[in-house]
């Protein structure tokens, strides 16, 4: 008897395991919620700057690698790279935006990468300083 509820515990753990594995699977979007700009942050920890919903409360993780990092405020800001970064996408729909890199390098993986100001009556801008995209 004790044997069937061990494997039958076995099962389920395997099937949540699954379940998670496929959940990370998917890109999440990220929001910047700092009109002043700041910095980026350690992709996958909590940070105030970044937010689930677009001009949600500020807390979400920094994006990481299967993620894409979302623009949307217009503002004139910087934000600043403490560490390399990767991300599936870069998407910058408004506001003039500068990422100081400081050297590090920003890679994006998905096939389109980049997407700035494609937005109607928005206006996207991005410059890139001390470091490689």
């Amino acid at each position: 008897m004790n044997s069937h509820w061990f494997v039958l515990a076995s099962r389920i753990s395997a099937a949540a395991l699954v379940c998670l594995s496929f959940s990370s699977l998917y890109a999440a979007d990220r929001f910047w919620i700092t009109p002043t700009g700041g910095g980026w942050g350690t992709p996958g920890i909590a940070d105030a700057d970044w937010s689930i919903p677009d001009g949600g409360a500020g807390g979400a993780t920094a994006p990481s690698t299967m993620d894409i990092a979302n623009f949307t405020l217009n503002n004139t800001y910087t934000v600043t790279f403490s560490t390399n970064v990767t991300n599936t996408d870069l998407d910058i729909e408004n506001g003039i935006v500068t990422f100081d890199l400081n050297a590090f390098t920003y890679t994006l993986t998905s096939a389109s990468g980049v997407d700035i100001g494609n937005v109607a009556s928005q206006s996207g801008r991005l410059t890139i300083t001390h470091g490689t995209l």
